[in-house]
């Protein structure tokens, strides 16, 4: 049983850590206790609690696809990036050709990877 492994680190750190864990757990069953998203996701099986209570459970792959309190705790954390909510397209200007660029710069590196 691990409670809180890599808790109080640097990510430099932590990152050593786990590599050491993922090397030590191997192959054997352990239960973890983290609030660290990097650890949770190398889980077979994660359970989520809030308020002493089990809210979610599952794998963390299943977890992060789906609209749940992992993913959202994984954001927070820097893991996942959140999904771009993209707004009606912009308008073409003639005067500002390179307004929608400015706007959505997702949309140059578009362009960018289609014209290669």
């Amino acid at each position: 049983m691990l409670d809180e492994p890599t808790s109080g680190l640097d990510p430099e750190s932590e990152a050593q850590v786990l590599a050491g864990l993922d090397v030590l757990m191997r192959g054997r069953t352990v239960l973890m206790i983290t609030h660290s998203m990097a650890l949770a996701g190398k889980a077979d099986r994660v359970v989520v609690v809030e308020g002493g209570r089990v809210t979610e459970e599952g794998a963390p792959a299943a977890l992060l696809e789906g609209d749940s309190e992992f993913r959202r705790l994984a954001t927070r954390q820097g893991l996942l990036v959140p999904t771009a909510r993209r707004a009606r397209p912009v308008p073409a200007d003639d005067a500002l050709p390179t307004m929608a660029t400015l706007l959505d710069p997702a949309l140059e590196e578009h362009r960018n990877e289609k014209s290669r």
